[in-house]
C-alpha cells in the first residue's frame, strides 16, 4: 500500500494493515526466527511508521513531466476502484501507460 493511501485509512484500518504486514513477514521468514528477531524490530518501527505517515500527510506531490508506466492490479479495493489511474492522472505530465496485472495488490508481487 502506498503511504498516501495508508494515511487515508482509519486508525483501525492502519492497525489491520500493519497486522497483515506482520503476518506476511511470518510466512516469509522462518516462524521461530521471526519471533526472535523481527517482531521486536517491527514494534520499534511503529514510531518510524507514524513519522512516515505524518511526512506523507504534509507532502505535496509535483507533476512528473515524463512518461510513466503504471502496473495496476485487476482486483481493486472499493475505495480505489473509482479512479482507473489510481491517483496518478494529475501527477503525470507525459503519457501514463497502464498495464493490468491479474490479482490483487499483493498477488502482483508473487511469482506466477
Amino acid at each position: 500500500i502506498h503511504l498516501t493511501n495508508l494515511w487515508q485509512l482509519e486508525l483501525m484500518e492502519k492497525f489491520n494493515y500493519v497486522q497483515s504486514w506482520i503476518k506476511w513477514q511470518m510466512h516469509k521468514e522462518n516462524y521461530q526466527e521471526f519471533l526472535r528477531n523481527q517482531v521486536p524490530e517491527a514494534i520499534q518501527n511503529f514510531d518510524v511508521l507514524e513519522a512516515n505517515l505524518q511526512a506523507t500527510k504534509d507532502y505535496v506531490a509535483l507533476a512528473y513531466p515524463g512518461r510513466v508506466t503504471l502496473f495496476r492490479s485487476t482486483v481493486q479495493k472499493p475505495r480505489f476502484s473509482h479512479d482507473p489511474q489510481l491517483g496518478w492522472g494529475n501527477l503525470v505530465g507525459g503519457e501514463l501507460e497502464i498495464h493490468d496485472a491479474p490479482g490483487d495488490h499483493y498477488g502482483m508481487l508473487r511469482e506466477p
